[in-house]
């Protein structure tokens, strides 16, 4: 691990993070890190956050997350493949179940059963206008819109 005191780069970031957490009075001074490649990360990033917020700002329009769109189509195309005669209908089937990897792989990922959060997501999006999403936080399946978890 390599000590740093003062470097451009590491200027550069300091004070992009300063300028948007002015009320802070947490400013680092010293970094850690273990490449070049770390600290690139870091700016890359921001960079993707501060690009998110501009288009969020420009675009109000947003998504909801923790799974709910997967769910959403999943249901929907489930639903569509019953009424889809022969081999049509499997691969609708098979379309429908990689959609509902993308919520499991949350639940795993947080660290969370997924098979029990998944049960009870599809049970709660039976109901008609669902806003129901894992809640990574809580590890439960919570409205989406009272967490405001969003994608851009």
């Amino acid at each position: 691990m390599e000590f740093l005191v003062c470097m451009s780069r590491h200027l550069f970031l300091t004070n992009l993070i300063s300028s948007f957490y002015i009320q802070s009075h947490f400013q680092p001074d010293i970094c850690f890190y273990g490449s070049h490649h770390v600290l690139d990360e870091a700016e890359r990033s921001l960079h993707d956050a501060l690009c998110v917020l501009s288009q969020t700002v420009n675009d109000s329009r947003v998504l909801l997350g923790g799974g709910w769109p997967e769910m959403v189509m999943a249901k929907e195309i489930d639903a569509l493949a019953r009424k889809t005669p022969g081999k049509k209908s499997l691969a609708m089937e098979a379309f429908s179940r990689a959609l509902l990897a993308i919520p499991t792989t949350i639940a795993d990922n947080a660290g969370l059963d997924s098979a029990e959060l998944i049960s009870q997501l599809r049970a709660e999006h039976q109901n008609e206008g669902c806003t129901a999403g894992i809640d990574v936080i809580s590890g439960s399946v919570s409205t989406i819109l009272r967490i405001a978890l969003i994608f851009e």
